[in-house]
């Protein structure tokens, strides 16, 4: 693969205390999305807490802003009340609404997420057999977070369940000769990736 343009997710940290803040892009289950509606995805302003000693971790959904595929120039009020109606739509009875399994991935590529990637090198070495045998902090260059999502019909609040990571293994593709190969278009490395096995986190 080429390390291009994001289309799912992306990142911006800033970090407070112990806690992180994180801008992170998400697509929704394609059955939240039709021909007439369009297909979501959420802008999440997020506090991430990485308990290592606990084996979880936490996300706390401070505040976001949806935006929907077919139309991506729309005003934020426009698609913040179109995606109200379109959640509210989906259930005539209170209480919180299961969004179901959401597993993306997640880039550690940018600098600012060292940090992260560091929180997340502790939780993982001692829970996976098969860490051991790379070097996390060049080559753990991305997680697949698995999570349960759920959202309020009425505040439309979300809120997050991380029931596990898995993390990936960045690998330079090279020649037979031994040279970097990067991508004939835009001239980014050209990566293999490697799933370890997944990691069960407990429910905090």
């Amino acid at each position: 693969m080429s390390v291009g343009p994001l289309i799912l997710t992306c990142l911006l940290i800033a970090f407070q205390d112990s806690s992180l803040k994180v801008v992170d892009f998400v697509d929704l289950p394609g059955n939240w999305g039709n021909k007439e509606n369009g297909t979501w995805y959420i802008e999440f302003r997020e506090t991430w807490i990485v308990h290592q000693g606990k084996g979880g971790i936490i996300k706390v959904v401070d505040s976001y802003i949806p935006h929907n595929h077919i139309d991506p120039e729309a005003s934020t009020d426009s698609l913040q009340s179109l995606f109200a109606a379109c959640i509210r739509e989906e259930t005539s009875v209170k209480g919180m609404i299961n969004l179901g399994n959401i597993s993306y991935e997640f880039i550690l590529l940018d600098p600012q997420a060292r940090r992260l990637q560091g929180e997340l090198i502790g939780l993982i070495t001692w829970r996976s057999p098969a860490a051991k045998h790379y070097n996390l902090e060049q080559q753990m260059l991305s997680v697949h977070f698995h999570e349960v999502w759920f959202i309020n019909p009425v505040s439309l609040q979300f809120k997050k369940k991380v029931r596990g990571i898995t993390p990936v293994i960045w690998q330079r593709r090279m020649t037979t000769d031994g040279e970097p190969i990067n991508d004939a278009d835009t001239g980014l490395p050209v990566y293999y990736k490697n799933r370890l096995e997944r990691i069960e986190l407990r429910n905090l």
